[in-house]
């Protein structure tokens, strides 16, 4: 699920995105950051990206910028931007990660590489005989659109874990979301214990850091490996999506979470007594809430061990209504993919009607005849997609 970069609050000019095409993947997703205050001040554009920049300007004294160097064969250099890194991660770039060891207690800790002098305030010049003007300090290192190396990363995780700023948490989080659009950081990002790190900040009462940390949790979890280190977190962004304003972002991007945790039968088990909820937000949620919940709701449908607890679960009798013509094209198209997951299913394994009750998923999609009737009467719909897909299904009936 790739997205673009977001761009971070305070900076003029329209929103950057990186230069590289990313891996299209299901549930990338970024955001912006509310505006931050008087207080921290906004993150300058421009400059230098991956280091430290020289930020005196004009004629007056400079800074000497920091040597980037690719110390760990990457393949690129944390200056080098979003093509250079693409590069080097479709090329060979990920050779490298088997030399990076799991983080130990300490090891990310910030390693400051400018000068003592950088405590004092930064003082421009102005031509001779003027008035020394005071430049205000940037609030965090990177550009939430830089795409960084493990040095950086590791620098990046350990201000998230420092900082009690909101401003700065939102700012890493967004910066390490986007950084977690590639497989090879998604990697790097584990491999230095980032991981409950990005995932502790979902217990943070502000809704806006919620949500940074479950979009970064999204797209680090199309990472395998990853999941087995995040699928502890799934029973907390379910309750936090229970909680949540119906519609907020942070439903919608915990959703997204789940969607990718459940694509495998391998967690799905974890999330068993919360199918009624499902149904429950699929009946009252928007149009983003029921396409994620559908999607899962599929999942779990090709799982066998799952299946025979979905077709037992009352559902609002509203669920038939998914298959009117008036819905959107996304959202019928998802509820026939699941309708036609039971359908065969059904007709490959035998179900004593007996165990159902007349409210249950399985009654609404066999006895009753509801929905065969009125996915019957779409074979004539507008969207061509979603006609074949009716046309496919009704063979089948």
């Amino acid at each position: 699920m790739a997205s673009g970069a977001a761009e971070a609050p305070g900076t003029s000019g329209p929103p950057r995105t990186t230069a590289a095409a990313k891996k299209a993947t299901p549930g990338a997703h970024t955001g912006a950051i509310p505006k931050a205050g008087p207080a921290t001040g906004a993150v300058p554009k421009g400059g230098a990206k991956g280091g430290n920049r020289s930020r005196a300007g004009g004629k007056g004294k400079s800074k000497k910028s920091k040597v980037e160097v690719d110390e760990l064969g990457l393949g690129f250099r944390p200056g080098d931007g979003a093509a250079a890194a693409a590069a080097a991660c479709a090329n060979g770039g990920q050779a490298f990660l088997a030399e990076v060891p799991d983080s130990e207690e300490g090891e990310s800790g910030w390693t400051d590489t400018e000068s003592d002098s950088d405590s004092e305030p930064e003082i421009q010049h102005r031509g001779r005989g003027k008035r020394p003007v005071h430049m205000q300090k940037r609030p965090f290192p990177y550009e939430i659109d830089e795409i960084l190396g493990v040095k950086d990363l590791r620098k990046v995780l350990a201000l998230l874990q420092k900082s009690d700023d909101p401003f700065i948490q939102q700012v890493a989080l967004l910066t390490l979301s986007n950084n977690a659009n590639y497989s090879c950081n998604q990697e790097t990002i584990r491999k230095l214990g980032g991981l409950p790190i990005i995932a502790n900040m979902i217990n943070k009462t502000d809704p806006h850091i919620k949500e940074k940390a479950l979009m970064a949790m999204n797209n680090l979890s199309e990472n395998y490996e990853n999941q087995g280190r995040l699928q502890v977190y799934m029973n907390k962004v379910m309750d936090d999506i229970m909680a949540s304003n119906l519609n907020s972002a942070v439903q919608v991007v915990g959703l997204k979470f789940l969607t990718n945790m459940t694509i495998t039968n391998d967690y799905q088990h974890l999330l068993v007594n919360s199918i009624a909820n499902f149904f429950r937000l699929l009946s009252q949620g928007g149009g983003k809430i029921k396409v994620e919940i559908l999607k899962i709701l599929s999942n779990f449908a090709e799982n066998p061990d799952m299946l025979k607890k979905l077709l037992g679960t009352q559902v609002p009798s509203s669920f038939s209504s998914l298959y009117n013509s008036y819905v959107e094209s996304e959202i019928l198209i998802n509820a026939l993919t699941l309708f036609e997951i039971i359908y065969d299913n059904l007709r490959a394994e035998v179900f004593n009607y007996r165990e159902f009750n007349k409210g249950s998923l399985f009654y609404l999609c066999t006895t009753s005849g509801v929905c065969v009737k009125k996915i019957r009467a779409l074979a004539n719909h507008h969207d061509l997609l979603v006609k074949v897909k009716v046309i496919k299904l009704v063979n089948k009936f």
